[in-house]
């Protein structure tokens, strides 16, 4: 915006700002205002294209504060989610510990079935 501000803004660029003022959802009639306010000198601009060019900078500066509430809200999700992460890491670890001695656990019981099963058999005979 600085660049319509000193009246350096070349009509591209001004394009450009619309476009993006538009994807970030600003007041379409201060967007429509801000090409006939760039195509001033900032000699010739009265209180209205101040007024403009003041809302912008405030809408313009709502939605990158938005934007960053946004980032912020992401990381300390990303965060929690890592932590959750981690939680689930230990716990599976801990379940694969708990299956493997159950496994071991139950095949010494089935060989000293077997081996029981073996000397009843004995017995029998």
């Amino acid at each position: 915006l600085k660049p319509v501000v000193d009246g350096t803004a070349e009509a591209e660029a001004v394009g450009e700002l619309e476009k993006e003022g538009k994807a970030a959802g600003l007041d379409a009639s201060l967007l429509v205002a801000l090409s006939t306010v760039a195509g001033k000198a900032p000699s010739d601009r009265g209180a209205f294209d101040a007024m403009v060019l003041a809302q912008l900078a405030e809408a313009f500066a709502n939605r990158i504060g938005e934007f960053e509430a946004a980032l912020r809200d992401g990381e300390a999700a990303k965060a929690a989610v890592a932590d959750a992460a981690a939680v689930a890491e230990k716990t599976a670890a801990a379940a694969r510990e708990q299956q493997l001695s159950a496994a071991a656990a139950f095949k010494a019981a089935s060989a000293k079935r077997q081996a029981a099963e073996a000397v009843a058999a004995e017995a029998r005979e």
